[in-house]
């Protein structure tokens, strides 16, 4: 029995062992692991930017951007095109299965604000799909964007409101998306 509660406590202590600091990628974020028995939680605070739109904003490439996913295929996304059509915008690009093998791939679609008076986010996510596609295979897809989603709200009207002008972006991942972008003036 004792040297049971010998191994538990033991166990225990490693458990709560206190990590000192953990730096996290290239982004100089300091971060606490594990708390000591009576420490206070740490609470974590998300800023306006956070995710991939804090990785976007400071320039930080990651290892495994917002969206990434693994294949056993190759896939590849052009002539991507986008269309006002009044309340939406259609966003469509061909995507191509270029491997030997039949795949998933998830089309992304990100929307960055132009010309706004006000601090934005490089780009936010605004639809994606995901398309299945026989080895060889190609095949147009199209993703509507509703504008109400592209809004921001305005502190000082007290409204929300869309801005002159976005940059739309098509990809596999937020980092890959940024390879195809196309403006659309509203």
């Amino acid at each position: 029995m004792i040297l049971h509660l010998l191994i538990l406590d033991l166990k225990i202590r490693l458990l709560l062992l206190k990590v000192q600091s953990l730096s996290y990628g290239n982004s100089g974020v300091q971060v606490n692991q594990f708390l000591e028995i009576g420490q206070k939680p740490y609470e974590i605070e998300y800023g306006y930017y956070h995710g991939y739109t804090l990785f976007d904003k400071q320039g930080i490439q990651p290892v495994f951007p917002f969206g990434f996913g693994l294949s056993y295929t190759t896939f590849s996304i052009e002539n991507m095109k986008a269309e006002d059509e009044g309340n939406t915008i259609r966003v469509s690009a061909d995507v191509e299965n270029r491997g030997d093998r039949d795949g998933a791939e998830v089309v992304q679609v990100y929307a960055g604000s132009n010309g706004a008076d006000k601090d934005r986010p490089v780009k936010l996510l605004k639809g994606y799909q995901r398309v299945a596609l026989k080895a060889g295979e190609r095949k147009n897809i199209s993703i509507v964007v509703d504008k109400e989603d592209l809004k921001f709200y305005d502190a000082g009207t007290t409204q929300w409101v869309l801005d002159p002008a976005y940059t739309l972006y098509v990809g596999s991942s937020s980092a890959d998306a940024m390879q195809r972008q196309v403006e659309i003036v509203l």
